[in-house]
């Protein structure tokens, strides 16, 4: 059983209302790579695409960049490029993302 003893007058939060859907940015990223050098991440099944423009990632095969503040996936290096929605986003991504794999400048 709890007991509130003393409690005071308490300003009510305000929380925004859930975006049930993200609005796809206007522009897509444009990846130069032809064929991607892997560098795996020790420990992740992440490996980030080392001779590619900008920070791209490959997680269980699906190659995945952070371009202007959104998240995209793409089958293939030369796209095309399909945002995604963060809660989407695999975890290990958001762990990895502006840190590069040990042997990569």
């Amino acid at each position: 059983m709890i007991t509130l003893v003393g409690c005071a007058t308490v300003t009510p939060l305000t929380i925004p209302e859930y975006q049930l859907a993200a609005t796809p940015p206007a522009e897509q990223p444009q990846v130069t790579a032809v064929a991607a050098r892997l560098v795996s991440y020790p420990g992740l099944d992440v490996a980030f695409v080392a001779n590619a423009d900008g920070d791209v990632y490959r997680h269980r095969g699906v190659f995945y960049t952070y371009f202007d503040g959104n998240w995209f996936f793409a089958q293939n290096l030369r796209g095309p490029w399909t945002f995604i929605e963060m809660k989407y986003v695999p975890p290990d991504l958001f762990r990895v993302r502006g840190h590069r794999p040990p042997g990569v400048e």
